[in-house]
């Protein structure tokens, strides 16, 4: 019998299917049913010589793409945003007219993209900000009709009138060039150029604080749980030279809990296998950082001693100078991904203590203030979150909970009134909502602390109480002080408190004028002690100082020079007191320099009485505060190495600090000259090396305009901290601001900055708004009054 039945069959067979699934070619190529069977019915009838069946080839069924993860897709969609956003900026330098709109353009794309990721509440708030740009452009003068002396600047940051650096305000410069020479009117420069150039150097260090592109970022990571480099020895040996950095804010984190946290880092190359948690690691590193920033102190001190050799000058044997500058920044990148991540996961006390003490690392190394503040402001968050203003928190606690507890709130309370009056800002806390047994008396709760003895504490505790008082009664929106006889009321309760604050001190802890018998210098700390009574007398001294300089500020009617002088002489007094204390101070113990936590009292200080050697050189004590304020520069100010030395925004801000005081100085000097007769700079070859130093340091300061524009060309495309013209200094022009035509040309100035970097670099910077010179710390300082000059002495 055939293996195939007969054709016939077939085909009722083939009549009974419904669809035939395998075809040979033949019928494939026709378009026409096939039986499938091995000679098929069609190739039989049409008379094929063969049938062939070929394998059919499988359709792939094409995969679904995977949907990107909404990091990568922002991520993306920003980069191509900042190209589109590049090649835009780029067409508009060659288009006459254009820079404006460009320049509108970059902020409403970058404010556009901010504003997709908010809430409903940030998209109504951003939308109100833009039209208040819209309307701030559509200005002359970049103000409004309603305020016409405001600088319209956005995104301001607020500094108030108890800031000392109001001597680069506008109407101060002003008075310092009606009282100079037309041959000396060149001193003014780098003191009007000095906000560009401060704003260049922390653009970049903002941008890092404000926007850490890199947490979300797989390397980083992995760097957040091994922050620290495979060096044990270098590191346990920076920590034990440098462990006493810390010695106030031990409640925080000890010098003991950062060596346990070491030894277990360092006890296991796997991460996974170190008993850390993200917030010990976060102390750890913030640590590490403050002891890294003495370091830098250190071989900032040794290097300018010894200029030629300062490349092989370290104060860690296994640590370059390089390594331990690009530590500092790699730590800092990291510890702002742990504050980020802490400040949205994080809860209780030990979050509270990590963020203060990284707080406390931006406020002990004179970092700009916005960055302190704002990482102060959110552990203030955290505490009031905890109830740590409110005795309720702390009833139901063991004697060691409240201990921790309640020091670790008077931690916060010194640094939020320390920054208030270092960066200008008003304070955090709302101190009328805090119970009332928590700002009196802490001895009184049986407070027993190796690191905070009674005594000191009693001592804060009456020394921080004045300086609230001093804020609420003088330079709060509140504040009675439009007529004299209501600040001389609210000045002489604040002089009295503190004079009986002196009264109630212990005779080794009391803060002794200079000219007092029991007035001791101080040239080195071994102890937490020493640091302590140093730390007691400097921030009395600077309180008076801040106190009895007010009634000097403007000229009321009908004082006599005699009332004022007392208060001039207390405020004078106190400003010398802090000098003659410093002026032998060199390091925290042998080899070590001081930090610049304790550089801003020499700094003000200096700032204050050269500028009443200014408003009345013919004093009799004018020629002795010039020599003591050399003394200081020779002491504090006198670094001689280059920035490129270390490319370190530290070192640019030590520097920058020794420019901003000599070149006060020099100034005072040479009005002091002018007025008196006494000649000082020609007759010193040392003081006039000095003054001639920092034009080594940052030449841009002393340069022409095109030269600054070179420079720092980002910069100049934005607003000057000056409303009335929107440019820099130019030591060949006689006037303070110049008004020549190719300043405000800036099509070289945008034809520089593309060719140097791409939006993509500043384009957290431009969301921020930190492109702009009028949102850093010189914000308002055309609007501060003429703040170190007697009103009666043609002052403002």
């Amino acid at each position: 019998m055939s293996a195939f039945p007969d054709p016939v069959h077939r085909i009722a067979k083939h009549a009974q299917k419904k669809r035939i699934r395998v075809a040979c070619n033949n019928c494939r190529k026709k378009k026409i049913k096939c039986d499938g069977a091995p000679r098929c019915m069609n190739c039989v009838i049409s008379q094929e010589p063969e049938c062939i069946y070929d394998e059919k080839p499988l359709k792939l069924t094409p995969k679904k793409p995977r949907a990107p993860k909404s990091n990568d897709d922002v991520s993306g969609l920003h980069s191509r945003l900042d190209r589109l956003e590049a090649m835009i900026q780029s067409l508009a330098t060659v288009i006459p007219g254009a820079q404006e709109h460009s320049s509108g353009l970059a902020k409403q794309s970058q404010s556009s993209r901010w504003q997709s990721s908010g809430s409903d509440d940030d998209d109504d708030a951003s939308g109100h900000n833009s039209n208040d740009d819209d309307n701030d452009s559509a200005s002359p003068s970049g103000g409004t009709a309603d305020l016409p002396n405001n600088s319209g600047k956005q995104n301001e940051i607020y500094l108030g009138n108890h800031s000392f650096f109001s001597i680069l305000s506008k109407s101060s410069l002003l008075w310092m060039k009606n009282h100079l020479s037309p041959a000396n009117a060149h001193l003014l420069v780098p003191l009007t150029n000095l906000p560009f150039v401060f704003e260049n150097k922390t653009k970049r260090f903002v941008n890092l604080c404000f926007a850490s592109k890199g947490c979300h970022r797989t390397n980083y990571l992995d760097l957040m749980k091994s922050p620290l480099p495979k060096k044990r020895d270098a590191m346990l040996e920076l920590l034990e030279k440098y462990q006493n950095s810390f010695n106030a804010v031990q409640i925080l984190c000890s010098r003991e809990e950062i060596q346990g946290y070491l030894g277990k880092y360092y006890s296991s190359s796997n991460p996974n296998k170190r008993d850390l948690s993200l917030i010990e690691l976060f102390k750890l590193s913030s640590g590490i950082l403050i002891c890294l920033s003495d370091a830098m102190e250190t071989l900032f001190d040794d290097a300018s001693k010894d200029p030629d050799n300062y490349t092989n000058t370290t104060p860690i044997s296994d640590l370059t100078p390089q390594e331990i500058g690009a530590l500092r920044t790699q730590l800092l990148e990291v510890c702002m991904c742990y504050y980020y991540q802490l400040s949205i996961t994080g809860q209780g006390l030990d979050t509270v203590k990590a963020i203060i003490f990284f707080a406390i690392f931006f406020a002990k190394c004179c970092d700009p203030p916005e960055v302190a503040h704002m990482v102060l402001t959110q552990g203030v968050r955290k505490a009031l979150d905890m109830g740590l203003h409110r005795i309720e928190t702390y009833r139901n606690c063991t004697p060691e909970q409240f201990q921790t507890k309640l020091l670790v709130w008077r931690i916060i309370c010194y640094f939020d009134m320390e920054i208030c009056f270092r960066a200008g800002k008003p304070p955090c806390i709302n101190y009328s909502d805090t119970s009332e047994e928590l700002r009196h008396g802490v001895s009184k709760h049986g407070i027993n602390h190796a690191a905070y003895p009674v005594p000191f504490l009693n001592t804060y505790d009456m020394i921080f109480e004045i300086r609230l008082e001093t804020y609420t009664r003088l330079f709060s929106a509140s504040a009675d002080t439009k007529t004299f006889a209501a600040l001389q009321r609210n000045v002489d309760h604040l002089n009295s408190k503190s004079f009986n604050l002196l009264a109630a001190l212990p005779p080794d802890h009391r803060p002794y004028f200079f000219n007092e018998p029991g007035f001791k210098p101080v040239t080195c700390l071994y102890n937490i002690d020493d640091e302590h009574r140093l730390t007691t007398i400097l921030t009395f001294f600077v309180n008076m100082m801040s106190i009895n300089r007010l009634p000097m500020m403007f000229a009321f009617p009908g004082v006599s020079i005699d009332l004022l002088q007392t208060y001039r002489n207390l405020s004078l007094n106190s400003a010398r007191s802090i000098m003659h204390l410093l002026k032998n101070f060199h390091a925290y113990g042998p080899g070590k320099a001081p930090s610049l936590w304790i550089t801003y009292f020499p700094v003000i200080s200096v700032l204050h009485l050269s500028a009443a050697c200014m408003s009345d050189p013919k004093s009799p004590d004018a020629h002795s505060d010039i020599l003591l304020i050399l003394e200081m520069c020779n002491t504090w100010f006198s670094r001689r190495l280059p920035p490129d030395s270390f490319r370190s925004f530290k070192f640019d801000m030590s520097l920058l600090l020794q420019v901003l005081v000599q070149s006060v100085t020099n100034i005072a000097i040479n009005i002091f000259e002018r007025t008196t007769g006494i000649e000082i700079i020609s007759k010193n070859e040392k003081v006039k090396d000095s003054f001639e130093a920092p034009r080594k340091f940052f030449p841009e300061l002393f340069g022409n305009v095109e030269t600054l524009k070179k420079s720092i060309p980002i910069i100049l495309e934005s607003k000057s901290p000056f409303p009335t013209d929107g440019t820099p200094a130019s030591q060949a022009s006689p006037s303070i601001h110049s008004h020549s035509p190719a300043v405000s040309n800036h099509g070289t100035v945008r034809d520089s900055h593309t060719a140097q970097s791409t939006p993509a670099d500043d384009s957290f910077g431009h969301m921020f708004g930190f492109n702009e010179v009028g949102n850093m710390a010189f914000d308002q300082l055309d609007e501060f009054p003429n703040f170190f000059f007697d009103g009666i002495n043609q002052g403002f």
